[in-house]
């Protein structure tokens, strides 16, 4: 299948998969090749994407909209970071940052990306 993560800024992973995880608004959802078309919205949490029995990219999302048909799932968010090399305290940094300035909508996306990342279910 083919896994489209697209902000209004680009486009932060195209590619294909063999399977993807997505935090579903209602609860996590695994994808795999046919499954049945859907449309959902989407919670604060990561999103997995597998290829060969191994997790690719792990890419946080703040919230969004996941459409899937055909074998392609098209993710459309305001906010999409790859965690690959963050690590908690850069974070944690961030948060302090964002509320120093009273930027508390910044400030709440951090926090959501640390309890993603601190809380990881899968691998």
């Amino acid at each position: 299948m083919k896994v489209n993560i697209i902000t209004p800024d680009k486009t932060v992973y195209s590619n294909e998969a063999n399977s993807v995880i997505i935090p579903g608004s209602e609860g996590d959802l695994g994808l795999l090749e046919n499954h049945s078309p859907i449309i959902c919205s989407l919670r604060p949490g990561l999103i997995l994407i597998y290829k060969d029995d191994k997790c690719l990219k792990k890419i946080f999302v703040n919230d969004g909209i996941l459409e899937f048909s055909e074998n392609n799932a098209i993710i459309l968010t305001e906010n999409a970071t790859d965690i690959d090399g963050i690590n908690s305290q850069d974070i944690k940094d961030n948060i302090k940052k964002y509320e120093d300035v009273g930027n508390e909508q910044l400030a709440k996306i951090e926090k959501n990306k640390l309890f993603s990342i601190e809380n990881q279910f899968y691998n």
